[in-house]
């Protein structure tokens, strides 16, 4: 089945100037300039036959970044085991984020297994790292709702996970 998804990457996340990196749980080093990080995401989806849709770049305010995490303020989800919903949107709203859809067939699926594979790829222990470098919409529902967020010009558009 042919869907909708959403990736982002958090450039600056394993950056050695960042007070809030991660960078000695790397593997092997990120490409210094992040954008050449994000070029690598974009070409590993374009190689699965994925249809880029839209792209941007924006620094999310604190109520985006809430709105985009609301669905796990209450859970005890792998993701905010080791950290408050409010550590976790603090982080998220500070400094930019890069988000992309995506489109083909099984998109979320695929996805989240190309974005476990860039994490295994990179990290040491990916499910010890506190902070995301990556993030891919993990069921159709979602990806609705945070295309819907993060990319409002088109949300008139969106309809049962299909772009017009």
């Amino acid at each position: 089945m042919k869907e909708y998804s959403l990736f982002w990457i958090k450039p600056d996340a394993f950056s050695p100037n960042n007070p809030r990196s991660e960078y000695d749980k790397l593997k092997k080093d990120l490409p210094e300039n992040p954008y050449d990080f994000i070029s690598y995401v974009i070409s590993r989806l374009k190689d699965n036959d994925f249809e880029i849709i839209k792209e941007k770049e924006y620094k999310l305010d604190i109520e985006t970044a809430e709105r985009h995490y609301e669905e796990h303020r209450n859970t005890l989800s792998p993701i905010l085991k080791e950290r408050t919903f409010d550590t976790l949107v603090e982080y998220m709203a500070s400094g930019n984020s890069y988000w992309i859809i995506f489109y083909w067939d099984n998109a979320v699926k695929r996805g989240r297994e190309i974005l476990v594979e860039i994490r295994d790829e990179y990290l040491v222990d990916r499910k010890k790292t506190r902070y995301n470098m990556t993030h891919a919409a993990d069921s159709i529902e979602s990806a609705n709702r945070e295309i819907m967020i993060h990319f409002p010009e088109i949300t008139s558009k969106l309809n049962n996970n299909t772009i017009n």
